[in-house]
């Protein structure tokens, strides 16, 4: 009886999403495709909301499908509660805000709206009163930066709004953009924060702040971590290898000029300019001669090429074009006659058409081990026809840039900068590496 009861229940519902401006999500057949990992985590987050808890923070690597859970989650969510809702609001970074809305409507065939960017005067702007124009009854996907431009308008809305916050890592930092982003979050009925790289390392409590938004009790930068424990997360070895493979180059006599000379100045940024600048046609080549290979095995392949600026991206367009070989930036990753897509070191998220690409070569830049994660991520992932990709970083040998690979290596968990780098080695070490 009790079954049969939950079946009647569970058909009323479903009517009434289906006589709502929600009928669509009844129509979806995106459940069919998930997997097991998919399964078990829609099926905790029903357990944890069963439980009471208010929202979840979801875990799960690069590639391994955080998008379609979340979505299917809602599926369920809006089958209960779909009569309180009206607005689904998915934040995430700017570089993906194209991809995900684009995977949302053509692979899963939800109706989607990208939020173009609230307008306002002057006054409304920094008091984040300018209007957002949402649709209703469809998922609003938006450039995590328009939230500040628009938090107070939304807190009218945010009640009958489901919100996912994508890669929401990025919204840790003490800015306008994460004190919008946890105002929303708290006000929501229910939401998800999701990522692959939760933490950049173990005492990291900035995630106090968004966990005590998915349970039921006080968290704190005392207990977070017992938050963290009920955090949904879902590893899943997708059976793709990783070909890591390190390739230097000798030092240059013009590297080992300002190498010297930055050590009296201590113009260390200037430094890695020029070591990378001289190392670029070097990693050029490299680039062209895995793409080449990859390409006579798979007709579309070729290799994500990672620069460290929009500007070295077109530079090294350039340099690959040179070698005969075409080349494109990530408007072109989708045109499989490009063989060498050139992407920023920062457009390392929400995007899963790199796929198509068997290899991955970059430089050494200033960055943190959560955004090489992600950059790998676009390769391995499903959907990826290779056992493995290869993972060529090129380095001139004994310069700063050397010394900031090995840290990677060995201290994988800080964010330094160039500049202090150079200041805590000092220039006698580097002096002496050259």
């Amino acid at each position: 009886e009790k079954e049969e009861e939950k079946e009647e229940r569970g058909q009323a519902q479903g009517k009434a999403a289906e006589g709502s401006g929600w009928a669509w999500t009844q129509r979806l057949g995106c459940g069919d495709h998930m997997q097991e990992h998919q399964r078990s985590a829609v099926g905790d987050m029903i357990g944890r909301e069963a439980r009471g808890a208010p929202g979840h923070f979801l875990v799960m690597d690069v590639g391994t499908g955080k998008t379609l859970t979340a979505l299917c989650y809602f599926l369920h969510y809006v089958k209960q509660h779909g009569r309180n809702l009206k607005y689904f609001l998915w934040v995430t970074p700017k570089a993906p805000v194209e991809s995900t809305m684009k995977q949302l409507r053509d692979k899963w065939k939800a109706p989607t709206h990208i939020v173009p960017l609230p307008k306002g005067k002057e006054q409304e702007v920094r008091q984040g009163q300018c209007p957002m124009l949402l649709k209703e009854f469809a998922i609003n996907v938006v450039d995590m930066d328009f939230l500040r431009r628009s938090v107070r308008a939304l807190t009218t809305l945010a009640s009958s709004t489901f919100m996912v916050f994508d890669e929401v890592d990025r919204m840790y930092g003490d800015s306008l953009r994460t004190s919008a982003a946890l105002q929303l979050a708290a006000l929501a009925p229910m939401m998800i924060a999701q990522t692959a790289t939760p933490m950049s390392n173990t005492k990291d409590k900035r995630l106090a702040v968004w966990l005590s938004n998915t349970e039921n009790y006080p968290v704190t930068v005392k207990n977070w971590q017992v938050a963290a424990n009920a955090m949904v997360i879902k590893q899943v070895d997708l059976g793709i290898g990783t070909e890591p493979e390190l390739q230097t180059l000798p030092m240059t006599a013009s590297v080992r000029a300002v190498h010297r000379d930055a050590g009296r100045r201590g113009a260390w940024l200037d430094v890695a300019r020029t070591t990378q600048e001289e190392t670029d046609e070097f990693m050029v080549k490299i680039a062209v001669d895995l793409a080449t290979e990859d390409r006579k095995i798979h007709k579309h392949g070729g290799v994500l090429l990672v620069a460290d600026s929009r500007e070295h991206v077109s530079k090294l367009v350039g340099l690959v074009a040179a070698r005969g070989l075409t080349a494109g930036g990530f408007d072109q990753l989708t045109n499989s006659s490009v063989a060498v897509v050139v992407v920023p070191k920062n457009y390392n998220r929400g995007y899963n058409e790199a796929i198509r690409l068997g290899g991955l070569v970059t430089g050494v830049y200033a960055s943190n081990s959560a955004d090489r994660h992600q950059m790998l991520g676009r390769l391995k992932r499903l959907g990826q026809v290779r056992e493995s990709v290869k993972f060529v970083t090129v380095v001139m040998e004994h310069t700063i840039l050397h010394v900031l690979h090995e840290r990677h290596l060995h201290v994988d968990t800080m964010n330094i900068s160039l500049q202090s780098l150079g200041d805590k080695f000092g220039k006698d070490v580097l002096l002496g590496l050259g």
